[in-house]
């Protein structure tokens, strides 16, 4: 009925301006019936365009998210690498920091030992010097007679104190002991000869011995120089490691960051490619066949075109119906006015 209430203005134009209206509005119906068909055709075409279409989108879709479920992996790997990575390098720093830490406490601990031992040194040469000297000293006034005189001078208390602390033999203890008892120069007795000897073995023992010590601190010196070089050049080492490894910390960190957020963004593309994403947005159905399927339960054109298909038996129908009721009513009017058949065929219409 819609159908004809649309189609009867054209009929009324045709039987006005027809001789046989009859045959016109045949005629306009047939010509209806074939332009829904070329409708139904070209929809047909169009609908395989949007089909293909879909297939295609849905297979970029697939494709996209199947390239993307393949990376994530890689990416995840690389992340857990990278973690490792890092916290490896942490260690490593952190060593480091600690064996420079120790390299300058022994540092420090071998400068201060240096100090102590060069200022023992430093008095016990002083000591021994001033030794030396007053045994020549003695040995000198001995050899020239002149024991009382040395025995007034501050060399002879020296000599004193070396004698009580010296390690020596009872004899040549009590040899230069005899020094100390003469009241007087005299003239060279085989007693003083004796104790000039033992004065003279005493500054040679000495000599070696202070000898001896200056070889040594001039040992210890080398050793300590070579030992500060030595951790000097630790500790640079330590702090270029340090920094570099702080760089590369830092610099893994970085790619740690854009590697989440690689990951982030392949999960976010999954999931904005999958089923459930593109029928959250149905306007879109013409680029996706999903929606499709959704709407219509199938994919054939003939489903969607059921609903053309059977316009247009219906109109066929109504054609024959429509020729056949018209005939009937208009068979005894065809010499009437035009005014008399269209009142004629808006009966008919009303009549449907």
């Amino acid at each position: 009925m819609k159908l004809l209430a649309l189609l009867l203005p054209i009929l009324l134009a045709a039987v006005k301006f027809q001789a046989s209206p009859v045959a016109r509005v045949t005629r306009l119906l047939e010509l209806l019936k074939d332009k829904v068909v070329k409708q139904g055709k070209d929809e047909e075409k169009l609908w395989e365009k949007m089909q293909c279409h879909c297939k295609k989108t849905l297979k970029s879709l697939e494709d996209g998210i199947g390239q993307e479920q393949s990376r994530l992996p890689v990416l995840q790997s690389d992340l857990m690498a990278m973690t490792a990575q890092k916290a490896q390098l942490e260690a490593e720093k952190e060593q480091a920091a600690s064996d420079k830490k120790e390299a300058i406490a022994a540092l420090t601990g071998a400068k201060e030992l240096r100090q102590k031992d060069a200022k023992d040194y430093v008095t016990l040469k002083a000591e021994s010097e001033k030794s030396i000297a007053a045994v020549e000293k003695a040995i000198a006034a001995l050899e020239k007679g002149l024991a009382g005189s040395f025995l007034q001078t501050s060399d002879a208390d020296v000599l004193r104190q070396m004698v009580s602390s010296a390690n020596l033999r009872v004899s040549d203890r009590d040899a230069l002991a005899s020094i100390f008892a003469a009241e007087d120069d005299s003239a060279s007795s085989p007693s003083s000869s004796m104790v000039v000897g033992t004065l003279q073995s005493m500054r040679d023992s000495m000599k070696e011995d202070q000898t001896a010590a200056d070889t040594r601190e001039t040992e210890a010196q080398q050793s300590f120089l070579g030992m500060v070089r030595a951790k000097t050049a630790e500790v640079a080492t330590l702090d270029t490691e340090i920094e570099a490894k702080t760089t590369r910390i830092g610099q893994i960190s970085v790619d740690m960051v854009n590697k989440q957020s690689s990951i982030d963004d392949s999960n976010k593309k999954v999931q904005a490619d999958t089923r459930d994403d593109v029928l959250a947005f149905p306007e879109v159905f013409t680029n996706a066949l999903w929606f499709v399927q959704l709407v219509f339960g199938s994919c054939s054109h003939s489903q969607v075109n059921k609903p053309r298909s059977h316009h247009g038996t219906v109109l066929s129908q109504e054609d024959s119906a429509f020729l056949s009721d018209t005939k009937e009513s208009c068979s005894n009017q065809e010499q009437d006015s035009d005014a008399e058949l269209e009142t004629c065929l808006m009966e008919v219409d009303t009549a449907f």
